[in-house]
């Protein structure tokens, strides 16, 4: 992902967790912090809790999910992603959603 700041500020660090379901790996929601050089990381800790707190008001039950920190730069713009159980890891699923909007219209 491109970033765009005012004045000289560059970004620090770029994270990502996710929230899957852990039955069959399904992500429910994303979430991203980016740290601006002179700002304190955001902790991993801090990080899942807000994750979670984000995914229940968004009404998903957070007792039945997962949570895994992940390199955002592995994920493509308008790609559809799960989390591969086995291997703890994110995997492309299904079609871009540019081609299936194609294809539904």
């Amino acid at each position: 992902m491109d970033f765009i700041s005012t004045g000289n500020a560059q970004v620090k660090s770029y994270k990502c967790c996710v929230l899957f379901d852990r039955s069959d790996g399904a992500i429910q929601h994303i979430h991203s912090v980016v740290t601006m050089e002179g700002a304190d990381e955001t902790p991993e800790h801090i990080m899942e809790q807000r994750t979670l707190q984000l995914g229940k008001e968004l009404g998903v039950d957070v007792t039945q999910m997962e949570l895994l920190h992940v390199d955002p730069n592995s994920m493509q713009p308008n790609k559809q992603y799960a989390v591969d159980l086995s291997k703890r890891c994110l995997v492309a699923v299904g079609q871009p959603f540019d081609e299936a909007k194609e294809q539904n219209s």
